[in-house]
């Protein structure tokens, strides 16, 4: 094993790393590289799990100074997580318009409009239809009536 390329024994242990981890590594490794050292070894590191993230269908585009760009991680299904300074974006091939998840409001991390509409539009489904059930079987339209029935009888 001595003997071996560096290379692929880094690969084959970086291979065990599930995506999320591989993702982490891959980001430190990059901003070791870009911030501190500017050495092979450190730019091996996120190369190797660069290439893995590929391999299963995942990008994750790194780029220098994310205070003025944003780093994007691009999933297979068309969609784009994109991370910027002031907020959490997902951008989609389908749709011109960017769903905002988080944003920074006062120094405070917020629920952004798009991720505000998506629970209303989920809300109000599920009001209107129930089809989703909690872990004791009950729908949100029933578990919100019933609540709405309780605070009428006590107010009365």
């Amino acid at each position: 094993m001595a003997d071996e390329n560096p290379k692929e024994i880094l690969r084959r242990a970086l291979s065990s790393f599930d995506t999320l981890h591989l993702h982490k590594l891959m980001a430190t490794a990059y901003d070791r590289w870009t911030w501190d050292t500017n050495s092979d070894v450190d730019k091996q590191w996120f190369e190797v799990a660069e290439e893995l993230l590929k391999e299963r269908g995942m990008e994750m585009a790194l780029n220098g100074n994310s205070s003025t760009q944003p780093n994007v991680i691009g999933v297979q299904s068309g969609c784009d997580l994109t991370i910027r300074s002031d907020k959490l974006v997902i951008e989609n091939t389908y749709s011109s318009v960017p769903a905002d998840l988080f944003e920074w409001q006062n120094g405070k991390l917020q629920i952004a409009f798009g991720l505000k509409e998506a629970l209303v539009e989920f809300l109000t489904n599920e009001l209107d239809h129930g089809y989703l059930s909690s872990s004791n079987g009950r729908n949100l339209r029933d578990t919100v009536g019933d609540a709405a029935a309780k605070s009428i009888k006590e107010r009365i």
